[in-house]
C-alpha cells in the first residue's frame, strides 16, 4: 500500500519504517500510536489485530472480551 505524504510522515514520526508501517497499516492499524504500543509489547500486526478484535490490550494481550 502506498500512504499519502501526511500519512506515511505520521508513520516515520512514530518510529516506523516505511516497510513496518505497511504492515501495521495493512493489518488494519490507522493509529501508529495504537501500533506502536503492540509492536513494543513484540506482537507482530496479524496477531495484535487479532488479539486487539478479542478486546485484549497491549499490556494484557491474553485478555479476552
Amino acid at each position: 500500500m502506498e500512504f499519502h505524504p501526511d500519512e506515511a510522515d505520521r508513520w516515520s514520526a512514530a518510529g516506523f519504517t516505511a516497510a513496518a508501517a505497511t504492515a501495521w497499516f495493512d493489518a488494519g492499524f490507522d493509529s501508529p500510536d495504537e501500533a506502536a504500543d503492540w509492536a513494543d509489547a513484540g506482537i507482530d500486526p496479524d496477531t495484535a489485530m487479532g488479539l486487539a478484535a478479542t478486546g485484549a490490550s497491549p499490556s494484557r494481550p491474553a485478555r479476552t472480551a
